[in-house]
């Protein structure tokens, strides 16, 4: 979960005492994707195959402290529920500091950024508009997802 983001820095909640050896990491964000069928292709000859946008951060651990983990899982639970968390009764302060020695804070020091967009931009014009066409008038809600990212790239639609 991202509780703040900045170009060079992402804070994670992340359960579980074998955070506590992590040294580098590797966050990966996906965005939209879809398989796409050979047969919505001009060409003759195709296979399946699956387009796709990911961004691959990597970067260097640091733990936070107990009091930077609280103030980030606050930070988290106020973007969902504001107010929430002054909610003592529901959540007396006894009972989320017991719950808070299950949690590892760290955050990530990212010193490196590797992004892929796999919208078929190699393909020929006429394989571009059959996936694009398809994707736009799909019922799934990722293929048009997939569709709609390319028409605001423009990349992989055929045009």
């Amino acid at each position: 979960m991202v509780i703040k983001s900045t170009p060079e820095i992402l804070t994670l909640i992340y359960m579980g005492p074998q955070a506590m050896y992590i040294q580098r990491a590797l966050v990966v964000f996906t965005g939209p994707h879809a398989y796409i069928s050979p047969t919505w292709y001009e060409s003759a000859h195709a296979v399946p195959t699956w387009n796709y946008t990911a961004v691959h951060c990597y970067g260097v651990t640091k733990i936070l402290s107990d009091e930077d983990t609280k103030l980030a899982l606050e930070a988290l639970v106020n973007q969902y529920e504001i107010g929430l968390i002054e909610n003592t009764e529901l959540m007396p302060e006894k009972f989320l500091s017991k719950q808070r020695q299950a949690i590892v804070g760290f955050k990530i020091i990212i010193d490196e950024i590797q992004a892929k967009e796999k919208l078929g931009q190699h393909k020929n014009q006429g394989d571009q508009n059959g996936v694009f066409t398809t994707l736009s008038e799909s019922k799934r809600a990722d293929n048009k997802a997939l569709a709609n990212y390319m028409k605001m790239r423009d990349i992989g639609t055929g045009r």
